[in-house]
């Protein structure tokens, strides 16, 4: 069998194995039984083409990023009711308005985990596998997805082209809201009366509220298949492994870890548990992480060079390594870059903390999108493209391979 015919075949067993998987336990919502109960599964599928397989458990607080939406509105509308009464109210008014900036660009923007305390505990449990080289390891290669899924997302599931708009009006109301607020605070402390400004700050902030009370119905209570965010991509993973193992044998020098994530959904708190648990052994060695996640159509396969809404740089070796393989490969590839409330894959936890990592997706990441079956009920195996998965299967194999070939120079 050839090579090509090896890939159709590892990618076809691969969607089969993650349509059973999602029939097996559906929706996995972060801290649910369905997603440690997936966890399991893959712990088996890991087990398949690894000599040492087990489950890394942690804590995660989900509540601290679904109730971000709930929670901005109810901040705009305490604030609102301050800055209505005027005097001594519109301090507390500005307070509030501005610690609403503070959550929400410390939970959604960085991602950040000091409210986290002030949420319901619940477990979270990641899935790791190492497969063994044939002689002294002297660098190790983590592949990584996500098996969580997330809410629904109702903002998402109807009116997709609408989606940013109904995301950055909000804040930009909030915004508007924290200023206006500081300014007729200056204006209290100063014993000078409210003007014209402060009579069309309230008509501005009640206007606002058009558009921040949507944001109640931002999650819908019910999770997504979760199929190619990010279920496929963890099942993948052990489909290269699979395909290495068979083809080449053991790696040489190279240890191959397959690592999939719990709560990548909420914040990508699997992949900061694997860090804090495994930090001695990542720094013991030299580490390449390779990040899959969202991989839906061929044409928006892309390497991203930055993570985390923007605040995380990818490394820019590894960026013209891959383009270069890609290239080797017959395909074209393209970079781009992930924009302020595009959100970020576990690849930017690795790449924060100074580890070199690839972050591959297969979604667009425009402002603008439609026909997205990411974060919707229509996320399932169906919608997912095999020749994307064909394509990036094949450059992922082979980044492993060339690294493991490199090390013996």
């Amino acid at each position: 069998m050839d090579k090509s015919s090896r890939i159709r075949k590892g990618v076809a067993e691969i969607l089969n194995v993650t349509g059973s998987l999602i029939d097996q336990v559906g929706p996995r919502l972060p801290g649910s039984e369905a997603c440690i109960q997936a966890a399991k599964c893959l712990k088996k599928e890991f087990g398949k083409v690894c000599g040492k397989v087990y489950l890394n458990p942690f804590d995660q607080y989900p509540g601290a990023f679904y109730y971000i939406p709930t929670l901005l509105v109810i901040i705009y509308s305490a604030g609102s009711v301050l800055y209505f009464f005027q005097g001594i109210c519109v301090h507390c008014a500005s307070l509030i308005y501005i610690f609403g900036l503070f959550f929400f660009i410390h939970q959604f923007v960085f991602l950040g985990s000091f409210f986290d305390r002030f949420f319901r505990k619940a477990p979270g449990c990641n899935v790791i596998g190492i497969q063994k080289p044939q002689s002294e390891v002297k660098q190790q290669v983590i592949i990584c997805g996500h098996h969580d899924s997330t809410r629904v997302c109702n903002f998402l599931e109807k009116r997709q082209s609408l989606y940013a708009f109904r995301i950055i009006i909000p804040v930009l109301f909030l915004c508007y809201a924290a200023v206006a607020s500081a300014v007729a605070s200056v204006h209290v402390l100063a014993g000078a009366p409210f003007h014209g400004f402060y009579i069309v700050s309230i008509f501005i902030i009640c206007f606002g509220f058009l558009f921040i009370l949507p944001l109640l119905s931002f999650y819908a209570r019910e999770g997504t298949p979760g199929a190619g965010d990010n279920l496929v991509s963890s099942v993948m993973c052990a489909g290269i492994a699979k395909y290495i193992r068979e083809t080449k044998g053991a790696l040489r020098n190279t240890r191959l870890i397959l690592l999939s994530t719990d709560g990548e959904e909420i914040g990508q708190k699997g992949s900061q548990a694997f860090l804090s648990h495994f930090k001695g052994e990542i720094e013991a060695i030299k580490t390449y992480v390779l990040s899959i996640d969202s991989i839906y159509k061929e044409k928006d396969l892309a390497f991203l060079e930055t993570e985390r809404n923007g605040t995380v740089k990818m490394p820019g070796s590894l960026l013209t390594e891959a383009r270069s393989l890609s290239e080797k490969l017959g395909y074209s590839i393209k970079t781009r870059k992930i924009p302020v409330g595009g959100g970020g894959t576990d690849a930017g936890q690795f790449a924060r903390k100074g580890i070199e990592t690839l972050s591959l997706i297969g979604i667009s990441t425009k402002l603008i999108r439609k026909d997205i079956c990411y974060h919707t009920s229509r996320d399932v195996v169906g919608n997912i493209e095999p020749e994307a998965l064909e394509k990036a299967f094949d450059l992922l194999a082979q980044f492993i391979l060339d690294k493991d070939n490199a090390v013996r120079i």
